[in-house]
């Protein structure tokens, strides 16, 4: 049977780069997943610490000028949008938590691209109930060499395990 309580912490982040040695282009692209996890890491925190202010970190890390979040249940939104609706959320259900189940990290320096592939489990909402989902973040770096969520769809489960 599974628990309707969320795990914690979330699962680690993995990626493929592993190499004991690496060269200068390959530590770059190391540093960049590495702080492209983190960043990952930290969003997840703030939704389940229900930290839904989009000027405070993590969420200064996405580019808001840009930044769109689409879903297949809800429209285009703006990243306020978007933390107001999750704010509704955590207030009609305080329970709510969410977990990620497997990431992976996609990152390519030259390009200044990189995408995140997330496979999560939100937690009682409604109480009592566990969703599966997906989300796909998308990642610019900018001239200077700042790295900006500019994109995240999401694809929402529909299961409900354990009924009400």
């Amino acid at each position: 049977m599974l628990s309707l309580v969320p795990p914690t912490p979330s699962i680690p982040i993995r990626h493929s780069l592993k190499k004991t040695f690496v060269s200068l282009k390959e530590q770059e692209q190391q540093e960049a997943v590495n702080l492209i996890t983190a960043a990952t890491n930290s969003f997840i925190d703030a939704l389940n610490s229900h930290n839904f202010d989009p000027s405070s970190p993590p969420w200064t890390k996405h580019h808001t000028a840009d930044y769109t979040h689409t879903g297949n249940r809800f429209p285009k939104r703006s990243l306020s949008e978007w933390l107001a609706w999750m704010q509704a959320t955590a207030d009609e259900f305080p329970e709510y938590a969410i977990q990620a189940v497997d990431v992976q990290v996609q990152c390519n320096c030259n390009t200044g691209k990189a995408h995140v592939f997330l496979n999560n489990q939100t937690w009682n909402a409604p109480r009592g109930t566990v969703r599966r989902g997906l989300a796909v973040t998308e990642w610019r770096r900018d001239g200077e060499g700042k790295w900006w969520v500019v994109k995240t769809r999401t694809l929402r489960g529909m299961g409900l395990e354990d009924g009400l």
